[in-house]
């Protein structure tokens, strides 16, 4: 359900996995979209809107802190170091 509502916002030029793009909302998405389920049954088969928080990952390559071209890991974060703009 997440991985869906996701693909509706995603650029159709950013060709993304999966697994990637599963990995872009914070682990616990999913608690919080049951959770308004369990709050509010009514929304079932209808649209419904969570705010979600993003991974740490997510957030570091936003602010362009991570360089998705290296491989996953600390070597991604630490090679580009701080932000001098």
């Amino acid at each position: 359900m997440i991985e869906a509502a996701m693909r509706t916002v995603v650029p159709a030029e950013l060709t993304i996995n999966s697994k990637e793009l599963l990995t872009t909302p914070e682990t616990n998405a999913r608690h919080v979209v049951c959770e308004g389920f369990v709050a509010d049954p009514t929304l079932i088969g209808q649209t419904a809107y969570f705010d979600l928080l993003v991974s740490a990952n997510t957030d570091n390559w936003i602010k362009n802190n991570i360089d998705r071209n290296l491989p996953d890991g600390p070597t991604a974060i630490a090679r580009l170091g701080p932000q001098t703009d």
